[in-house]
């Protein structure tokens, strides 16, 4: 509830409150971390790495975020493919309970606004905007649409650097 009420603080003001509590109580927030306004944190044993943006309005689950990740705004990262379970017929599926997963994402990712991530994501990794990540992403990958697809390789640094293969 705490961290809900922190999202609505507006400015600069509230991503240094935000930054300052979420050092306090997730597993790990590193160096330069920015929580826009509305972003949140559901879980506390959430992992971020240095140097991340987190877009307004994002909301993260159960996750383990690298170094120099930026999310675009109103992003939202499961904890996994399986957290709305519905197998048994004799059951009411509010009464099913899933599994919470973790998801990775790896360092120098980019994931633009309105995606929903719920598998991990490798490094060097470019998400499209609006799109679905169900199965896991390559390293060096492109990917975008619902479900999210492979568009292309990005190239490595041994292979000339720049941010496109």
């Amino acid at each position: 509830n705490v961290s809900s009420a922190l999202a609505h603080i507006p400015l600069r003001f509230g991503e240094r409150v935000r930054y300052h509590f979420y050092r306090g109580t997730l597993t790990h927030v590193g160096r330069d971390v920015s929580f826009k306004q509305g972003s949140f944190a559901n879980y506390r044993d959430a992992s971020i790495g240095d140097r991340v943006l987190i877009g307004y309005g994002t909301n993260l689950g159960h996750v383990e975020i690298g170094d120099d990740v930026q999310f675009g705004g109103f992003t939202i990262v499961t904890s996994g493919m399986r957290q709305h379970l519905f197998t048994d017929p004799d059951q009411p599926i509010r009464k099913q309970h899933g599994v919470r997963d973790l998801v990775r994402i790896g360092d120098d990712v980019w994931i633009g606004t309105h995606a929903v991530v719920g598998a991990d994501v490798g490094s060097r990794c470019v998400v499209g905007a609006g799109s679905v990540v169900v199965k896991p992403v390559d390293d060096r990958t492109v990917v975008a649409g619902n479900p999210a697809r492979p568009l292309k390789a990005l190239a490595g640094e041994d292979e000339g650097g720049g941010a496109e293969g």
